[in-house]
């Protein structure tokens, strides 16, 4: 999974095994690109003060 901010820097890229990622970052929009078996999907997020962003990834097994 990659994070970046809406100018395209990157503030966060990982790997995960785990069904869950928990990420805490500041207010903003950002573009979060997540990948598995050679599928890719891109949204963009945006997280204020008084809401907060939660996106789903589903992967076919």
């Amino acid at each position: 999974m990659k994070i970046a901010d809406m100018y395209g820097t990157p503030l966060l890229s990982t790997r995960t095994r785990g069904p869950f990622m928990l990420v805490s970052i500041p207010d903003g929009r950002y573009v979060i690109t997540a990948s598995h078996g050679g599928n890719t999907e891109r949204r963009t997020v945006d997280i204020g003060k008084t809401t907060r962003a939660h996106e789903t990834f589903v992967w076919p097994m």
